[in-house]
């Protein structure tokens, strides 16, 4: 399921799991302030970034990835 909001992309997390392996170390990135940042790869062949948080979005997250 893709949908598009201001530029944005919903993925759903069957999605963002294909894209980074499972979240694979071998995709870990860095640590940003809410969480690991993991390279991805797109079934459409995109490159993007992905945060995973361990715990409920705060305002700050929110407003981050808004």
């Amino acid at each position: 399921h893709l949908s598009e909001s201001q530029g944005a992309r919903c993925l759903s997390l069957a999605e963002l799991n294909f894209a980074t392996r499972h979240f694979s170390n071998a995709n870990l990135i860095g640590q940003g302030m809410f969480g690991e940042v993991y390279k991805g790869l797109l079934q459409d062949g995109t490159i993007v970034a992905v945060k995973r948080r361990h715990s409920p979005p705060s305002q700050e997250f929110i407003q981050e990835v808004a």
